[in-house]
């Protein structure tokens, strides 16, 4: 195997770990947003793992879908037929519709795929029925699960380019599948700029979990950083979408060491004014100090800092401020000496008054 290939399931094998437990399960709600004929409705979906055993559970109107695997599977092309299960490896798949109950149990003994099917608790032929209901479900169940994932967006970015894997990650239902299927995506690593743009755009606009838009650009970002119109692009609709002051910050930690536009810069202020934890907002700010700031942005950035309870955080930003200020037209002058004034230490306030003329 490639060294890159290595690298890549070891970080995808590292965010799965985060689902499995060698010795206790745990369940994790999660509430995602269902589009059917352009209108949202929320189902809930559980996920829980244990001892490599991966079950997921989703439930919508009157229908619930139960799965449950363990081992390596592959889906044929059209995603249809179960290609091969590793040893010991299995595939159960539960479906309850208006009340009647359907069940196939898929394992993998000796190279070949033997096959159990059971309708309202009887087992019934698997060739005469369950093959064809087997047909119907399997691409929910893919899509639902992650199963196959990284062979999948191969196949569709091999037939269609980037906007096939994105049309199909916008058939997933769950923000943690949709993330693999992008980290897959992210990992061929051979795109334009145009489809790097799209790829940045359209991440924080599908996913609704700000933790996953944050694990994503923490393990591609350098990827996006590549190109200033991605990395813009994705910050501007991760500042639209995300609501966590903490992931907020830590995609703008890196974002900020290129150089940003001044539509992006003004959104990145505009944030920061919003921003409840003084702490989340200074550690922006000092990143922001590193860009190239107008007399506008600054005088957002000495707004922002009135708006800090803490005087010794006042104090630390506007002694970052300081040089900038120097250099700027009077009315970012009087802002900064407006701002000083607020700090209620009189050495302090001598100190900060004093490095700006």
């Amino acid at each position: 195997m490639l060294v890159t290939q290595k690298i890549r399931r070891m970080m995808i094998c590292h965010k799965l770990e985060k689902w499995t437990s060698h010795f206790l399960s745990f369940t994790i709600l999660v509430l995602m947003f269902l589009v059917h004929n352009s209108s949202a409705q929320k189902t809930a979906v559980s996920l829980s793992a244990r001892k490599g055993v991966q079950s997921i559970e989703h439930g919508e109107g009157a229908e619930k879908l139960d799965v449950e695997y363990e081992g390596k599977i592959e889906f044929s092309d059209d995603d249809k037929l179960i290609k091969s299960i590793s040893r010991g490896g299995y595939l159960k798949i539960s479906n309850v519709t208006f009340g009647t109950r359907r069940e196939i149990l898929a394992e993998g003994i000796g190279g070949e795929i033997s096959y159990q099917y059971f309708k309202g608790g009887r087992r019934v032929d698997f060739e005469t029925e369950g093959k064809n209901w087997l047909s119907d479900v399997l691409i929910e169940v893919i899509r639902a699960t992650g199963i196959d994932a990284e062979a999948r967006v191969k196949r569709f970015h091999t037939n269609g380019g980037v906007r096939a894997v994105l049309k199909e990650v916008g058939k997933i239902r769950s923000d943690f599948v949709s993330h693999i299927y992008l980290q897959e995506l992210l990992f061929i690593d051979n795109f334009n700029d145009a489809e790097l743009l799209r790829i940045a755009a359209y991440i924080p606009e599908k996913l609704d979990s700000d933790y996953y838009i944050n694990e994503i650009f923490k393990d591609h970002g350098f990827r996006l950083l590549k190109n200033n119109q991605a990395v813009g692009a994705f910050v501007l609709a991760a500042l639209e979408s995300m609501d966590s002051d903490f992931y907020v910050t830590e995609i703008l930690k890196k974002a900020l060491r290129r150089n940003m536009s001044n539509v992006v810069l003004d959104k990145v202020l505009s944030k920061v004014q919003k921003m409840e934890s003084d702490h989340h907002k200074v550690t922006v700010l000092e990143y922001v100090f590193g860009t190239d700031l107008t007399d506008t942005h600054l005088l957002s950035v000495l707004n922002s800092v009135r708006n800090i309870e803490s005087d010794y955080y006042k104090k630390v930003l506007l002694e970052e401020a300081c040089r900038l200020v120097n250099q700027a037209a009077s009315t970012v002058k009087v802002s900064y000496h407006k701002t000083a004034k607020e700090i209620k230490s009189d050495t302090d306030y001598g100190k900060i008054a004093r490095c700006v003329k």
